[in-house]
């Protein structure tokens, strides 16, 4: 699959392996190369086995570049890690997070998701270094 996937008006980005200063640049094309169509955009991090400050520096980027445009960008992420970065360093100011970011991660750091996530397609990130 490419980049990115149009479906029912949404582009879809799968991400998988790393997002840190070497492939944070491909990362960002594969999700404006997807919001293209205008549309919302979802990037999906379940199989994104790290994300550094400069990955959620890009994805604050995107979320600002999203609203100014009037869509959402959503991020599936059940990593407990991942999420507890993002609970701590307020992604949602700009970036919808799936499953929703619980209370509790806030507050007292339990990074277990409230639901679990849901399928989608794959694109090749940083495993195997396929690149895109």
């Amino acid at each position: 699959m490419e980049d990115g996937q149009h479906r029912e008006q949404v582009a879809w980005v799968h991400w998988v392996g790393e997002i840190d200063i070497s492939t944070v640049r491909r990362f960002g094309a594969a999700v404006r190369s997807a919001a293209e169509g205008g549309g919302d955009v979802c990037v999906d991090l379940r199989d994104t086995s790290f994300i550094d400050s400069t990955g959620i520096a890009e994805l604050h980027r995107l979320g600002r570049a999203a609203t100014s445009r009037g869509v959402r960008l959503t991020v599936l992420a059940v990593q407990p890690m991942m999420r507890r970065s993002f609970a701590l360093l307020d992604v949602e100011e700009f970036v919808t997070v799936e499953p929703p970011l619980a209370r509790d991660e806030r507050e007292t750091g339990d990074t277990t998701p409230a639901v679990p996530a849901v399928g989608s397609e794959s694109v090749p990130g940083d495993g195997g270094r396929a690149g895109l």
